[in-house]
């Protein structure tokens, strides 16, 4: 029981930190940017939804699902960081949304909220490769046990319920900060998120070919 304790709370620090909810606030704001406190609200619960949901997934067939599809994490952490780098320029260079929408943009809004819930917001930010790896690897360290796997599951939607609170309670900032302050948030963040983007890369690469990169 100790053990699976133990576990348990190395696992949900670890998940913790790569997550890291309170950094991934001004990505929300400046990806939600134009959205209606209830749209912003929708897609927190389908992001933290969708993260938990897939982080699960891993953590019961993680390894099986590397084995059957004959991939590994390093192809996730190239992926990713693909991914990370588009939204990242997007960010940097994008259009950003007037102060007034037309029910075009309207529409527009809503698509997007249907899909920044998912990707990125769900995937990669909340539940990405460096999250999904450690999920695995708690997983097999806990293979055999049902205490520790219920643990595992337990960290792991402890860490999205947290995510969750700091996202809906970091909404008022918008009222506070203002248009011109979310898209100042948007361009360093969008440069942030490229770095980020870019370690991806460099970290899948560098796994997938055994190099050491300092």
């Amino acid at each position: 029981m100790e053990s699976a304790l133990v576990l348990g709370l190395l696992a949900f620090a670890t998940l913790f930190v790569i997550v890291d909810p309170v950094g991934m606030l001004p990505f929300f704001i400046s990806l939600t940017q134009g959205f209606s406190p209830g749209d912003r609200q929708y897609v927190i619960r389908r992001s933290t939804l969708f993260a938990t949901s897939l982080l699960l997934a891993f953590a019961i067939l993680g390894r099986y699902i590397f084995s059957v599809l004959h991939f590994t994490i390093y192809s996730f952490e190239i992926a990713g960081g693909l991914l990370l780098f588009a939204i990242a320029f997007n960010m940097l260079f994008g259009e950003t949304p007037g102060s007034k929408l037309t029910p075009v943009d309207q529409t527009e809004l809503l698509a997007r909220r249907e899909e920044v819930g998912i990707v990125p917001l769900g995937m990669p930010l909340l539940a990405g490769p460096g999250a999904i790896s450690s999920v695995v690897i708690y997983a097999q360290a806990s293979e055999g046990s049902l205490t520790g796997s219920l643990t595992l599951y337990a960290a792991i939607i402890l860490v999205m319920m947290v995510s969750y609170l700091v996202l809906h309670l970091g909404l008022p900032i918008l009222d506070r900060v203002g248009r011109v302050g979310v898209v100042a948030i948007s361009r360093v963040m969008g440069l942030l998120l490229a770095a980020i983007a870019v370690q991806f890369v460099i970290s899948g690469v560098s796994g997938a070919f055994g190099l050491v990169i300092p």
